[in-house]
């Protein structure tokens, strides 16, 4: 899905229409923060679970 996004947003931003090319580094951007966002949260959950284990 992340791949999908950031390769769409990556395609637009090869188009000649700068709304076309704005919605594109959007895309790439939003799929960047998606999965910084997504391991983030994943490492602070498993230390959460770690923490509460030991």
């Amino acid at each position: 899905m992340i791949v999908l996004i950031f390769s769409t947003g990556f395609c637009m931003r090869l188009s000649e229409s700068q709304r076309v090319v704005d919605l594109g580094y959007f895309f790439t951007d939003l799929s960047f923060l998606f999965t910084y966002i997504l391991f983030t949260a994943t490492l602070i959950l498993g230390q959460k679970k770690y923490w509460r284990v030991t």
